[in-house]
């Protein structure tokens, strides 16, 4: 089961409802076998991008390009035959409750006219390869969340597409369930060598499974880059806000006032490959102040360390003189610096 994945380009694309614009100027290539991650909170034009890529929204201008061609030209039998090289994963896993598991991955086998006993076998492998294959009598209300969302991507692979488009696809699932979710995407990915494009409002979830990631807001993207340089080094406001809510970074609410209970000057700092931590350390005791960790955690993101720590100044003991504004400044040579604010 090893397909090419689709390459597909947005070339200055545009979308119009009326008189409201629903994406401006969108320009993004999507390379074979890779996965995208789309990001952007409620309203900022993921789920309209994500229509016209199978051609079930029209653009108003511009191109949308599969393997080169536009598919903006074609007719709805040439899209038709499009669309089974395109899989769709949904939110909320669109199962028919009528059916069990296997007769719902043989579906759009059944809509291609394959015969009954080859499908049957597609299906079988299928439900096997997600592992399912015991579930296959199962009925979606006797499957948990989980479960139906396998099922939903074994269908989606029935017609061995090259490129699989996922419509928030684990919003409606738990926190573990995610994860088994998207190790399986990765896995196809990797397997059948699928292009997959993840529309997504979780940072974690991009974090989790994307090659690259593009930033949405108010139809227009206004950030692309490799997931790590995005987290490490995010280039707008809302690319630092995605960032911040993925990892946590920064002490909110109650936690927020314990630290800043505690005392002490409190600097929140950057940590990536090139930071050493000990020299933070080292530049603050230059200056006769004490760095310690008052919150944060550094994380692997796409196999880079990549962290936010805020970090508590005090004297050093015995120090004659603790200068904390020289040590802030020296810290700030080597890595980014932010005051936290009371």
């Amino acid at each position: 089961m090893t397909n090419k994945g689709t390459k597909l380009e947005f070339r200055e694309l545009n979308k119009k409802f009326g008189d409201v614009t629903a994406l401006t100027d969108i320009n993004l290539t999507v390379e074979p076998g890779e996965i995208l991650g789309v990001i952007g909170y409620s309203g900022a034009g993921k789920s309209t991008l994500i229509r016209m890529i199978n051609g079930l929204e029209k653009p108003t201008s511009g191109q949308v390009l599969l393997d080169g061609t536009d598919i903006a030209g074609m007719s709805e039998r040439q899209l038709r035959g499009l669309r089974r090289n395109i899989g769709m994963i949904f939110q909320h896993f669109n199962l028919f409750t009528s059916r069990n598991a296997i007769k719902n991955v043989e579906y759009p086998l059944e809509l291609a006219g394959m015969p009954k006993a080859k499908r049957r076998a597609r299906a079988q492998e299928l439900l096997e390869f997600v592992g399912l294959g015991d579930k296959a009598e199962s009925y979606p209300e006797q499957l948990s969340g989980g479960q139906k969302q396998r099922v939903g991507i074994a269908r989606a692979l029935a017609t061995e597409p090259t490129l699989l488009l996922a419509d928030e696809a684990t919003s409606a699932l738990d926190p573990e369930t995610t994860a088994d979710v998207l190790g399986l995407l990765r896995r196809i990915n990797r397997e059948m060598g699928v292009t997959i494009v993840l529309i997504t409002h979780d940072m974690s979830v991009v974090r989790g499974i994307a090659d690259r990631m593009a930033i949405m807001e108010l139809g227009n993207i206004v950030e692309t880059g490799y997931v790590h340089e995005v987290f490490s080094n995010p280039a707008t406001e809302v690319g630092r806000r995605f960032a911040t809510t993925a990892l946590r970074d920064m002490p909110i609410g109650r936690e927020r006032e314990s630290v800043q209970s505690a005392g002490g000057r409190l600097i929140t700092i950057t940590i990536n490959d090139g930071v050493d931590i000990s020299a933070l350390s080292q530049a603050a005791a230059s200056h006769g102040a004490t760095a310690t960790i008052a919150h944060g955690a550094v994380s692997n993101v796409q196999a880079k360390s990549y962290g936010r720590l805020t970090l508590r100044l005090t004297p050093a003991a015995g120090a004659d003189v603790t200068d904390t504004e020289a040590a802030v400044a020296a810290i700030a040579q080597l890595t980014q610096v932010e005051e936290l604010e009371s």
